[in-house]
């Protein structure tokens, strides 16, 4: 298969929308740090299009056969999504290793909904999601902002620290 070239994503190119979409789909999966070392032809809202195809995919096949919660819940986590980036950014700036603006992070956090797909695989798809999910983000991050993969690391990890750590102490609940 074709890899992200100078151009960008295949998504963000003229490969059309039929061929580039699952193109993309496959680099974000699967060539994280190939897909995100190219640098970006069409920016960030070409990345929430192809969120909000991806997010609400999903919903609209499992949700009608009683298989999934309805379409709410896949809107609520595709509107966490740029608060997540903005906040990823953050800590991604606060560990020295933001080299780019937000618009980088939120493009990456863009692409990498592309892991949502795996929510099809039963009982265990939610799990695997959401660990692809990291995955692609910590290499994405730090392939797109050119910085050690420990940084990126602490700043997607150290979230996920901090929920757990407010909901073990009650603060936060479920």
């Amino acid at each position: 298969m074709p890899g992200a070239d100078a151009n960008g994503l295949p998504f963000e190119t003229g490969s059309g929308f039929l061929a580039g979409l699952p193109l993309t789909v496959y680099l974000v999966l699967l060539k994280p740090k190939q897909a995100f070392a190219a640098p970006a032809r069409a920016g960030w809202p070409r990345a929430m299009i192809f969120a909000v195809i991806l997010s609400l995919l999903p919903a609209a096949i499992l949700w009608p056969l009683g298989l999934a919660p309805g379409p709410g819940l896949w809107l609520a986590a595709l509107l966490w999504m740029p608060f997540n980036a903005g906040l990823v950014h953050l800590l991604l700036w606060a560990v020295g290793g933001a080299s780019q603006g937000f618009t980088v992070t939120l493009r990456v956090a863009g692409y990498a909904q592309a892991a949502i797909l795996l929510t099809f695989i039963p009982v265990y798809g939610l799990w695997v999601f959401a660990l692809w999910h990291l995955a692609v983000m910590i290499i994405g991050l730090a392939a797109a902002h050119q910085t050690k993969l420990a940084r990126s690391i602490a700043a997607n990890v150290l979230p996920i620290l901090l929920a757990l750590g407010l909901s073990a102490t009650g603060w936060v609940s479920g």
